[in-house]
């Protein structure tokens, strides 16, 4: 054999070694890539499943963590912080939630209903400016956010702006009238207007929403009052006895019973939806009037004389709590003024409103030792609770 040949063969053999050693390596190099990317590909999948059964069915602590060992795994996972967000709205806890959603817009600002939902977290906290600022701000990126539109309705309403409450609330229906929240806020905002034409778009709702008892109790309430042909006491008294089945502990159609039952000269009824009124909302005035009423139809005296004293002691204490309130109004995050308002609202049940009057005192003045005591005490009962 030649050397010529000799070296040749030796060249190629060589150059196949070569070869053969690159493409070995290139494939580990791909599956060293590949399969760290697989598996946290697979727990993210995994520990998604356990957080959404875990929400479905209230555990939300085992919701937490498997959320929080997604973004251990892929720290910019979008989904994550966005239920994350979700989770702590729902358990009331607005101020990890508007960190979870402003880390939301920051991995994906394209995410939907940011804004909307740092609106709600901003409104939970007690921040209503920032609250509607956010909301706004939904608004110009998508005009016709149902979330935007209905949160937007809602505060205007509260703040005494019903022609723009009832614009937007108006305007989210159209939006998304198969919406549960969106057709209450709606139901709010046109009740005394137009309960005739109410009634029918509620009538609409209860095929969506057949287990809605807010549905069933509005619907009750537009029969009620309705002036044309589909005004009807019976049909009310029917719709508030199926408000009551569908939402037990829900005081407003015991109340409502209770007063129909009195005005057909049902007493001994009348009373007994009266005690019911007063078992769910203890701290209405309205119920132990009307069940005071009943009682003394019924000849007893004495309870009915108990429960009027407590209905004008109440009574007394929210037209108080009004002034303090208005006052509080004039003079937003003055700490003397939010602990006098924090602590009415604690008397009569409002420990919510407590903490929202307190959160914005602190806020506004970090330094005050009362209010922070006092937002300390709340906090305190409410996760003992």
């Amino acid at each position: 054999m030649k050397p010529e040949s000799l070296w040749r063969r030796r060249l190629l053999l060589l150059g196949g070694v070569l070869i053969a050693a690159m493409i070995i390596a290139t494939i580990g190099c791909l599956y060293w890539i590949w399969w760290p990317r697989q598996k946290t590909a697979a727990l993210v999948r995994r520990e998604s499943r356990i957080a959404e059964a875990a929400s479905r069915t209230g555990n939300l602590d085992l919701a937490e963590s498997a959320w929080m060992a997604v973004l251990a795994a892929r720290p910019n996972d979008a989904n994550a912080y966005s239920h994350l967000g979700d989770l702590y709205l729902k358990a009331s806890q607005p101020d990890v939630a508007i960190t979870a959603f402003l880390q939301l817009a920051r991995v994906d600002p394209r995410y939907p209903y940011i804004y909307s939902r740092l609106a709600e977290a901003s409104d939970q906290r007690g921040d209503d400016h920032t609250a509607y600022a956010y909301a706004e701000h939904e608004l110009k990126l998508d005009p016709d956010c149902p979330q935007a539109l209905d949160f937007a309705a809602r505060m205007e309403g509260t703040g005494g702006d019903h022609a723009r409450a009832r614009r937007d609330a108006l305007h989210a229906y159209r939006v998304a009238p198969d919406n549960e929240q969106v057709v209450l806020t709606y139901a709010d905002q046109f009740m005394d207007a137009d309960p005739d034409g109410l009634a029918l778009k509620l009538i609409k709702a209860r095929k969506t929403f057949p287990r809605s008892a807010q549905i069933a109790y509005d619907l009750g309430w537009c029969y009620a009052h309705a002036a044309g042909s589909i005004a009807s006491i019976p049909k009310a008294m029917e719709e508030f006895r199926a408000a009551e089945v569908l939402g037990p502990g829900n005081a407003p159609p015991h109340h409502d019973l209770s007063s129909f039952l009195l005005a057909q000269g049902k007493a001994a009824e009348a009373a007994r939806e009266g005690s019911l009124a007063v078992q769910d909302a203890p701290r209405d005035p309205q119920n132990y009037l009307v069940y005071a009423q009943a009682l003394q139809r019924l000849g007893r005296q004495a309870e009915a004389n108990a429960a009027l004293a407590k209905f004008q002691k109440l009574n007394t204490a929210y037209d108080q709590r009004g002034h303090v309130r208005d006052n509080y109004v004039r003079n937003l995050g003055n700490p003397a003024i939010a602990h006098r308002l924090a602590l009415l609202d604690e008397e009569l049940g409002e420990d919510h409103e407590a903490l929202i009057v307190l959160r914005l005192a602190v806020d506004r003045h970090p330094h005050n030792q009362q209010v922070a005591n006092d937002l300390l005490h709340l906090t305190g009962l409410a996760s003992s609770l």
